[in-house]
């Protein structure tokens, strides 16, 4: 036992201690070095992983919306059109003495699909582009039995048929320049409204596109 402590107090005993504490020091030290960078890597590939996914939900997200929004502006173009067609049809066949109670009853029908709609195709406006373009739409004007002068577009459909009504079952000419002006306005505000929320939808989706384009992948 005296030998080994007298070797270990010699100068090639030490040497020898201190070459096996620094190889066992060192190889701790790099394995903690590289478990820590391991699990530095494992952080930011499941970063990277978080991202990435983020990333594709918004994209998920964004197609959906882009898609409900180009449904709901030809969703509703198509019933404006088909509205306000039938409306001037109508008009035309009362003027010409032409109306029978089938062409009048195919006209009330899309009346009372613009009815059942509206409701529905106001909210998606409120929710996909803002509730100042679905007041336009329908700002529930309607409601005052003494409407006169609409500012919204359910309105102006909504005097325009009172107008037919009392054209239709009175058979008076006294109302017809009221409605062909008002189908000259509301066949304006309807094109113009149809290019105002097709405008707005297309930058609103343009810009968050552009947004997510410029998020980092890494």
């Amino acid at each position: 036992m005296s030998k080994f402590w007298t070797f270990l107090n010699s100068q090639v005993g030490v040497l020898i201690l201190g070459f096996l504490l620094t190889s066992l020091l060192g190889t701790f030290i790099a394995e903690r070095i590289q478990k820590n960078n391991k699990e530095k890597d494992l952080l930011i590939e499941r970063e990277r992983q978080a991202a990435s996914w983020e990333r594709d939900k918004k994209y998920e997200v964004f197609r959906r919306k882009l898609d409900d929004g180009e449904k709901l502006i030809d969703e509703l173009s198509n019933l404006m059109n088909s509205r306000f067609f039938k409306t001037q049809n109508v008009y035309t066949n009362i003027s010409s003495g032409s109306i029978t109670e089938a062409k009048w009853n195919d006209y009330y029908k899309s009346v009372e699909e613009w009815n059942i709609k509206m409701p529905v195709i106001r909210n998606k406006i409120k929710r996909l582009l803002s509730d100042s373009l679905s007041m336009v739409l329908n700002n529930y004007e309607t409601d005052d039995p003494y409407l006169t002068a609409p500012s919204s577009i359910h309105g102006m459909f909504y005097i325009i048929h009172k107008e037919l009504l009392n054209y239709y079952y009175s058979k008076s000419a006294n109302n017809k320049k009221t409605i062909n002006d008002m189908l000259r306005s509301l066949d304006i505000q309807t094109d113009n409204y149809i290019d105002v929320i097709s405008d707005t939808y297309l930058n609103a989706t343009l810009n968050f596109e552009n947004h997510l384009d410029s998020l980092p992948i890494n």
